[in-house]
């Protein structure tokens, strides 16, 4: 069995579901363009260099696309495939990070490093290992066995098909359905934007949104989300008395939360998030 193909097929099966699922997760929960690619739980900044640097400016009346901020730090939860990965190819991510920070410190994207670097490095890796396992078998059978009969040679062809099919199987049904996990990211950069978005407008205007129209209708947001477990626009707004500074004229909408009443992978309920 030609562990030496076998694996590296594998590797780069599993390094381009990856990044497929990341870059869903990505484009689904950035409504506004950001310097951060996330590839799992690995932060790549793409202007590493600052070249592009964006500040955040206030929000004018009729100004649109003043929305801008970018998120430096979110909680990844790796799935199992992204662990399974990361742990059998750990020498190549060490390396391949390595190599990305140095690249970025003069000012190459480690989102274009990363992609270009990681392939090829996992490559490697499984063809080493692939290498050492032929070897060992090898020298194994032919302490055993002086010749292979053409029965055991189709035995192990198939053998190897059935593992690809099998890791390309489990590699559709992570990436068709990831649900739950690419579902709470999303919710979880949704309240965090809406939240940003209501201190900013109490902070800018001196009074506190009484809706997430209010922060729409003065650009504060683009658009408002809609919950990813409810699948509607049906936000439950909290309003307190709270003042963010004394020049605040008046209170109202304090914070927002889902109105989905299911459990998290947590255990705390969505609406509690």
């Amino acid at each position: 069995m030609r562990w030496r193909i076998i694996l590296p097929v594998v590797g780069l099966i599993l390094f381009g579901g990856e990044s497929y699922y990341s870059f869903r997760v990505n484009r689904e929960t950035q409504h506004t363009p950001s310097r951060y690619f996330w590839w799992s739980a690995i932060r790549l900044d793409s202007d590493p260099a600052n070249k592009r640097h964006r500040t955040t400016t206030t929000c004018e009346d009729g100004k649109e696309n003043c929305v801008n901020w970018d998120l430096a730090d979110r909680w990844v939860d790796p799935g199992l495939l992204d662990k399974l990965l990361m742990l059998s190819a750990l020498p190549a991510f060490v390396v391949g990070g390595f190599a990305v920070t140095g690249l970025g410190r003069l000012g190459i994207s480690q989102v274009s490093s990363f992609l270009f670097l990681m392939p090829l490095l996992i490559l490697a890796w499984y063809y080493f290992i692939g290498w050492l396992v032929d070897r060992w078998t090898h020298k194994h059978l032919l302490q055993r066995v002086p010749t292979e009969t053409p029965v055991k040679r189709r035995g192990r062809i198939l053998s190897a098909i059935f593992i690809l099919t099998a890791v390309l199987v489990g590699g559709f049904f992570y990436l068709r359905y990831p649900s739950r996990r690419e579902r709470e990211a999303t919710l979880k950069l949704d309240l965090v934007t809406m939240r940003l978005a209501i201190d900013k407008y109490t902070l800018d205007k001196e009074q506190a949104p009484q809706s997430l129209q209010d922060l729409l209708n003065r650009h504060y947001l683009k658009e408002i989300p809609t919950d990813p477990f409810t699948r509607k626009k049906d936000w439950v707004p909290q309003f307190d008395s709270v003042v963010l500074s004394p020049e605040q004229s008046s209170t109202g909408m304090v914070d927002v939360h889902s109105a989905s009443g299911r459990v998290g992978g947590n255990g705390m309920a969505y609406s509690e998030w």
